[in-house]
């Protein structure tokens, strides 16, 4: 009798123990995924900045009348005091 019931303890804990392996194999599979979604919107994100500076950039280029600005400051300004 007490073989039978040390032998039910030890499938019990056998049985325990693929459970609690399961749920550690799921929960690590959905740690590996969360990092490779991050990952993904981490360089979606850097595209995007990228491709909003690119269109900055053509607009400038599109608006720029082939001239330099004659002044950086605005008038009145002063920043550079006894330049005039």
């Amino acid at each position: 009798m007490n073989i039978i019931k040390k032998e039910n303890i030890r499938l019990g804990q056998v049985k325990t123990n693929m459970t609690e392996e399961s749920i550690a194999t799921s929960k690590r599979v959905q740690a590996e995924e969360f990092a490779k979604a991050a990952e993904a919107q981490i360089k979606q994100v850097h595209l995007e900045i990228a491709k909003i500076e690119a269109q900055a950039k053509l607009n400038m280029s599109i608006n720029w009348n082939g001239q330099l600005p004659e002044k950086i400051l605005p008038t009145g300004s002063n920043l550079l005091l006894g330049l005039d």
